[in-house]
Order: C-alpha cells, then structure tokens, then sequence
C-alpha cells in the first residue's frame, strides 16, 4: 500500500511567515478528519489577518472523493483568510486544479514548478 498523508508547517523566510502543507499519495476522508484540527488550530492563533501558503503537491496522486469534498469545504471556509497561494506542482492536471481552486479564492494563487520560484513570489509585497 502505497503512503498518503498531509504533512503541515508553519515557516518563515526573513519577515515573511507562512504554513507549508506538503500532500502525498491518494488522499482519503480521513486525512482530512486530522489535518483540518490540526490547521485551524494554528489559524486560531495567527494575529495576521492574512496568511501566506506554499503547498507543495508534486507528489499527489489525487483524492477520493470524499477527500475532495473535504478539501473543497476547508478551502471555503478560510479563503478569506489566504492572501497568497503558491502551489509547487508537476503534472499538467495538478495545475488544472489548481486553476479551478482559483475560482473560489478571493486571494491570488500561482503554481510553480520549484520551491525557490514559490517562496520568492510569496517574500513579494
């Protein structure tokens, strides 16, 4: 069986902070039931009324739908409080769903193909 899973940090390069979420293999339900705690827990702690994300899903397979669904109501519920998105993707469908989610986000989102690219566009007032 091959490994899924989401794996979540908060870093900072120079004065800019951010949480970096790293996801892998198929994502089901129940990576969500404890990614989601885990994420609005330190979202309830941030003074910042805006935050800055690097996702990094070079290594997703994709979603159950469950987990899709699950994805799309966590994303929801705090795109208000995402200033920037930087997603570091390698397949051309990752980018596709990346450009979708960019419908709903109030926020701007950019995909790149390497970390470097994605953390000097989030450091840009």
């Amino acid at each position: 069986m091959k490994p899924h899973g989401i794996s979540i940090g908060l870093s900072r390069v120079k004065s800019t902070f951010f949480i970096h979420i790293r996801a892998f293999g198929t994502l089901q339900h129940d990576d969500y039931q404890y990614m989601v705690p885990t994420i609005e827990s330190a979202l309830s702690e941030v003074t910042q009324p805006k935050l800055n994300v690097l996702i990094d899903i070079t290594e997703l397979d994709g979603w159950t739908m469950n987990a899709a669904w699950d994805d799309f109501k966590f994303g929801m519920k705090h795109r208000r409080e995402f200033e920037k998105i930087a997603v570091i993707c390698s397949h051309r469908w990752q980018k596709g769903v990346m450009h979708v989610s960019n419908w709903f986000m109030p926020g701007e989102i950019e995909s790149f193909n390497n970390h470097h690219d994605a953390l000097v566009w989030l450091e840009q007032a």
